[in-house]
């Protein structure tokens, strides 16, 4: 199993809009801007997106689940290295 990739499995569409969303974050979200750059300083490709996608869908399953805006304090776990 490569830790890499997406799935081949589930709603491709669903894939991609969480795959675009992780781009745009990495790029505009300061949170999720830094862990990807620790991760990359750290040595891990800059392929290796799917990190940033599976915080994408905890703070997306947090959103709904709760009914509350985006916060950024609430949702993100503080990051070690």
């Amino acid at each position: 199993m490569n830790i890499g990739r997406l799935a081949k499995r589930g709603i491709s569409i669903a894939k991609h809009v969480l795959y675009r969303s992780t781009v745009s974050s990495v790029l505009h979200n300061n949170e999720l801007h830094k862990i990807f750059r620790d991760k990359v300083l750290v040595g891990k490709s800059k392929k290796r997106l799917i990190i940033i996608a599976k915080k994408i869908a905890g703070i997306i399953y947090y959103i709904f689940k709760y009914n509350q805006p985006y916060n950024p304090n609430r949702v993100l776990v503080p990051y070690n290295k």
